[in-house]
């Protein structure tokens, strides 16, 4: 788990450009939010989208 942090970690100095410090003194959880949101075109538009791809979620 420290490996997977410190590889995020690793990944955010040489792609977003952010110091050590900067990073480590972010808000981790809210980076990791950031990092993953989609684009407007990539998300689901309907009710009936978000449950299917919850659906497909789980089933992995």
């Amino acid at each position: 788990m420290i490996e997977d942090f410190d590889y995020s970690e690793q990944q955010m100095i040489l792609n977003a450009h952010m110091s050590v410090d900067e990073f480590e003194n972010t808000d981790y959880y809210r980076l990791i939010e950031i990092m993953n949101a989609k684009p407007r075109d990539k998300r689901p538009k309907t009710l009936w989208e978000l449950a299917d791809n919850m659906d497909k979620s789980e089933r992995r």
